[in-house]
């Protein structure tokens, strides 16, 4: 409890030199004076017996404190040293700041810190720099601080690049609506430089350590736009890889309207933690993975290796629910697609339609089903809660239809599934406008905008 007291003491120092001008040298004086009362404080207990009792008798009639409350101080002004000390001089000509808006052309040399964040038009370079100089001038000057460059896009760069950089600098902008500057400012980064030209100098500069984990966390982003579709890899990418900025805009702006964007920034690390202790915790009772592995085993060593590993999922509490096997089918048909090729499957075997509710709307827009009943038709409309019973009247037409395309197409069964499949989440989403534009079934479809899936409580998607 004592550690709590004091680091809380130690932030609000830190908020308190951030809000008051005060130089460093004030508030070092201020941390000596509370270190010195604690010495006096202790001090006491060796005077004469009368006089410490007099002094206690006094401390006593004070509230109590968890903290000595001179500690307390001492915390909240060292807070507000440390604050003062990590900000940096600007006018320091070994800074790079201090070459900023002067109207001179300048090449720096420095060594990516970060990855590149990699935008649409554009990608962001941060940089620890090294050394300046004029474009018309041939010698170097050494300098430090972090610059952020913004290059064209789709440059071949990686973390430790050494880059050389060929612009202005400028100080980050600011309005009265939002301060880049002091955005910028509270990550270290004091310099900004806009159309830069950019010249790789030389590969692996940075921390190898660092290195390994960013390629690491490039392996699993790339991995996680080849399992999935857009726009579910790119959401996946921002939560457990913090990689943000290939989440589309209507999908932020759904996570805004709902008042859900808090999930796009938690940290995967946490999600991870939390996952693993609900497994620890509820894995005996569940047991759904074990359940899914046991079925994998089975297949493997299976003549028939879906149906095998279908079958035994049928028991298998949270997949043996669901009569048309949504969940089941799906995690063969990722098992199959991976290329470790988890799950092979022999030549007569395909997985059959994989339909949950994404597939139904696109059905109901696309007039591959018709709605005869006038009040099923109103609650799909007004997006109203159906029952089994009205779920089952959408969602079981929606396997025939599927069928059907495979038949009429002659297409394999697996080409219309993944089609289908992708096309419904991607082209015809849920929380925003379709996209009929870009969607490849536009000339035939009967564009029902209006209809909804059956929105219905269930276990089976």
């Amino acid at each position: 409890m004592p550690l709590l007291w004091l680091s809380l003491a130690f932030l609000a120092g830190i908020l308190l030199a951030a809000n008051t001008s005060l130089p460093t040298w004030v508030w070092m004086l201020l941390a000596a004076l509370s270190l010195s009362l604690g010495i006096i404080r202790s001090l006491f207990a060796r005077l004469p017996y009368r006089f410490a009792q007099s002094v206690s008798q006094f401390i006593h009639r004070l509230p109590p404190l968890p903290v000595p409350l001179f500690l307390v101080f001492l915390a909240l002004f060292l807070g507000a040293v440390r604050y003062q000390v990590a900000q940096p001089d600007l006018v320091d000509p070994g800074f790079i700041a201090s070459f900023n808006d002067l109207e001179v052309k300048y090449i720096i040399e420095g060594v990516l810190v970060e990855p590149p964040d990699q935008r649409d038009a554009y990608t962001n370079l941060r940089l620890s720099t090294e050394e300046i100089r004029p474009i018309d001038n041939l010698l170097f000057t050494p300098v430090g601080g972090l610059l952020l460059a913004r290059v064209p896009a789709n440059g071949d760069w990686r973390y430790g690049d050494r880059l050389r950089l060929e612009g202005w600098l400028e100080t980050p902008s600011e309005n009265e609506e939002f301060s880049y500057r002091d955005y910028l400012a509270r990550q270290g980064i004091h310099s900004y430089m806009g159309k830069v030209k950019a010249n790789l100098v030389q590969r692996d500069q940075g921390n190898l350590i660092l290195g390994g984990i960013y390629a690491l966390k490039a392996r699993a982003l790339a991995t996680v736009y080849r399992i999935y579709p857009d726009p579910e890899a790119a959401l996946l990418a921002g939560i457990l890889l913090g990689v943000e900025t290939g989440i589309p805009e209507d999908v932020q702006q759904a996570f805004l309207d709902t008042g859900t964007s808090h999930i796009i920034v938690i940290s995967g690390f946490n999600i991870t933690i939390l996952a693993a202790l609900f497994a620890m915790i509820f894995g005996r009772l569940l047991g759904r993975w074990r359940g899914a592995m046991a079925a994998l085993d089975r297949a493997l060593t299976s003549t028939q290796p879906l149906q095998t590993f279908l079958v035994t999922l049928d028991q298998v509490g949270g997949y043996k629910e669901d009569p048309l096997r949504k969940k089941s089918l799906l995690l063969a048909m990722i098992l199959n697609d991976r290329p470790e090729t988890f799950l092979p499957l022999r030549d007569d075997e395909q997985i059959a339609p994989i339909i949950d509710y994404h597939f139904m709307r696109s059905c109901l827009r696309i007039g591959l089903i018709d709605v005869l009943d006038g009040e099923l038709e109103t609650k799909l409309t007004n997006r109203q809660i159906v029952s089994p019973v009205e779920e089952w009247a959408v969602r079981y037409p929606a396997y025939l239809a599927h069928e059907g395309v495979v038949m009429l197409s002659g297409k394999s069964l697996g080409a219309v599934n993944s089609f289908l499949f992708t096309n419904a989440r991607k082209r015809c989403p849920e929380m925003t406008e379709p996209q009929c534009r870009l969607c490849p079934l536009d000339s035939v479809c009967a564009h029902r905008k209006e209809l909804f899936q059956p929105v219905l409580r269930t276990s089976f998607y």
